[in-house]
């Protein structure tokens, strides 16, 4: 309950579909960018007709080096992922309410995320998400928490009981 997944995309734009467990509570899934800030051919991202946005960010994915001076290049959201969960490990050590408190922690991320420049002026993209994940409007963000504002929504069903919180913070403007 008090953590957050960073979970890759997947690599198969071409079906449309992100990999398990990208659609559980609490998972943040990353998507991929090349080198010219484009969203991988390979990034996988689900539909609008899905009712979601998945992913909820990029990050760098594309011809990545895994070892410095070795040479060994590489390309997937399995690149990206590590760089969103570095951020957001950063930002908990720095800010510790977001330890126990992943839907902050998740808006805080997207609300500090650069859109893409395929993307500008349009709310969540169904490629990119919120764009391009940025730890330095994150922290800004999270200076000026006091800003923050908390909702919780409880529903019901037959089987289930759903939690849902929403946060809103303000986009670095």
């Amino acid at each position: 309950n008090s953590c957050i997944i960073v979970k890759s995309a997947g690599n198969d734009s071409s079906s449309h579909y992100v990999s398990s467990p990208g659609m559980a509570i609490n998972t943040m899934v990353v998507g991929a960018i090349n080198k010219n800030k484009d969203v991988a051919k390979f990034s996988s991202y689900i539909t609008v007709n899905e009712n979601t946005v998945k992913p909820e960010v990029v990050a760098p994915g594309d011809n990545i080096c895994d070892v410095p001076n070795l040479g060994n290049i590489g390309s997937g959201t399995s690149y990206a992922a590590p760089l969103v969960t570095g951020i957001a490990a950063r930002l908990m050590h720095e800010f510790p309410i977001l330890k126990s408190n992943p839907s902050l922690l998740k808006s805080v991320l997207m609300s500090g995320a650069y859109k893409l420049p395929s993307a500008e002026g349009t709310g969540l993209d169904n490629e990119s998400g919120a764009g391009i994940v940025n730890y330095a409007n994150s922290r800004y963000i999270m200076q000026d928490y006091s800003y923050a504002s908390k909702e919780n929504n409880y529903g019901y069903s037959k089987d289930k009981i759903l939690l849902e919180n929403h946060f809103s913070v303000p986009a670095k403007g």
